[in-house]
């Protein structure tokens, strides 16, 4: 296979592309991702591949389509667990009548190769919009190499047992003309992938910017909007008070503990840690934020953690590891709760607070990047897989209204971080066509918060 760099600036993080079958780094040369070198592997005529992952703190990993398969090879063959890995209209058999290509339909493809064939087949890839897109700047591939990636595919496609099966997340297009979404849906029904769906769209999707935006969260960023937005935080976070509120409701219901030992993963102002503080009267409580933890919430109890909590060392014996409005901000937020789950005393308990698919609804229209938010099945699924038994995992939604668009996108701004991800893009014809888009309730616009709330066990006694 060939690596291709198409941004290398010797950053700590890498991007790998895995393209799809007759594929090469022309399609995603405008790809960029701030702070992160991105390559492109592409021509499996040879599964063979140097581990150009060595001196990178974080590889993400991103396969698309026959990728997948590449992919999930190379990482088995390197030893290489990355920071992310995201299928993408793939699977681990890529030829299969019930989990990937169908045989008949991969043997045509191969048999009738030629360059009428392989236009029809970009036509089907991409549908009629997507195709003008690809043409504009297509691989530039020979046929004979193609016809050569496909005969190796077909000579290595049932050599499943030396592959990477650890994938965080898989993408399924609706209109998939090539892999069928339900043969996609049986394979991965059988990992612990959680998947997602790309409605309406082809095998080709739409934007793989927005997929790889949606999925590396920069923490220098995030760090940064917090910081800015901590003096006002608290007067504009109604919507995160409300959730905190309903947080600790279900939390009071557990039996209490004395003098429990807590930790708060993303604190940031102390709004759920007031809360908490009087009602559980914790022993020991560790704060963990990205920024600076307010004094007001220090006491001769407390431990501050600040840093990533991807990262930090989490402290041994914790009864109650909870967080409001935060953990969608992880890059790798399932494998955080697999660590978490080890450093849980016995009979201790996860509690926290995210976000559902919903939330921030009104605004996906006009903006093409958004956060990945899991469903409360995919939150049950993870805490499952985490060795955690799901005691509560619940939904709801409830619209905040605004007078204007301007005060919608200033509660979003002051409030940190938010679903849009390009905020210095927001000029007069934005702010116009959310006006046109987002309903009025009673002459105010309405947005849409969809918490889930999770509350899981730690049942192992060992």
């Amino acid at each position: 296979m060939t690596f291709e760099y198409i941004h290398k600036s010797h950053n700590k993080s890498l991007v790998i592309v895995f393209a799809g079958w007759g594929m090469d780094s022309h399609p995603f040369e405008d790809l960029h991702v701030d702070e992160c070198d991105i390559a492109v592997a592409y021509n499996y005529a040879d599964f063979r591949g140097d581990n150009i992952s060595s001196g990178y703190d974080n590889v993400y990993v991103f396969a698309w389509s026959f990728g997948v398969f590449a992919a999930a090879r190379w990482l088995y063959d390197n030893n290489i667990n990355p920071t992310i890995a995201v299928a993408i209209n793939g699977t681990l058999s890529p030829v299969d009548d019930t989990l990937g290509i169908p045989v008949g339909i991969f043997r045509a493809t191969l048999d009738s190769l030629s360059e009428d064939s392989l236009v029809k087949f970009q036509k089907r890839m991409c549908g009629i919009k997507g195709f003008a897109e690809f043409r504009q700047n297509p691989p530039k591939r020979t046929i004979d190499s193609l016809r050569d990636e496909l005969v190796e595919m077909d000579r290595q496609k049932s050599k499943t047992d030396c592959l990477f099966r650890n994938w965080n997340i898989a993408y399924i297009a609706d209109n998939d003309r090539i892999f069928p979404p339900q043969n996609q849906d049986n394979a991965w029904s059988r990992t612990s992938a959680i998947r997602l769906r790309l409605k309406g769209q082809f095998h080709r999707p739409d934007s793989f910017q927005a997929i790889i935006d949606a999925n590396i969260i920069d923490k220098r960023i995030v760090k940064t909007r917090f910081e800015k937005s901590q003096p006002l935080y608290d007067s504009y976070a109604q919507g995160q008070a409300r959730i905190a509120q309903r947080l600790m409701q279900m939390w009071s219901t557990l039996p209490a503990t004395d003098r429990p030992t807590v930790f708060e993963i993303g604190c940031g102002t102390g709004i759920f840690t007031r809360l908490y503080t009087p009602n559980i009267n914790p022993g020991h409580v560790f704060l963990n934020d990205l920024t600076d933890i307010p004094e007001s919430l220090i006491t001769p109890q407390t431990t501050v953690l600040k840093g990533d909590a991807e990262t930090i060392d989490i402290p041994d014996n914790i009864d109650f590891a909870v967080s409001t409005s935060a953990i969608q901000w992880f890059n790798n937020p399932k494998r955080f709760i697999c660590n978490i789950a080890k450093h849980l005393a016995p009979d201790g308990y996860l509690i926290l607070s995210t976000f559902g698919t919903q939330n921030y609804c009104e605004l996906r229209q006009s903006f093409a990047s958004s956060l990945v938010y899991h469903s409360a099945d995919n939150w049950r699924e993870i805490v499952t897989q985490a060795g955690l038994t799901p005691v509560d995992i619940s939904e709801e939604s409830f619209t905040m209204t605004f007078d204007s668009i301007a005060q919608m996108l200033t509660t979003l701004r002051q409030t940190g971080v938010n679903a849009v991800k390009t905020p210095s893009q927001i000029t007069k014809s934005t702010i116009l066509e959310l006006e046109r888009n987002i309903p009025t309730i009673d002459g105010k616009y309405g947005l849409t918060f969809n918490p889930i709330y999770i509350i899981a066990k730690n049942d192992n006694r060992q």
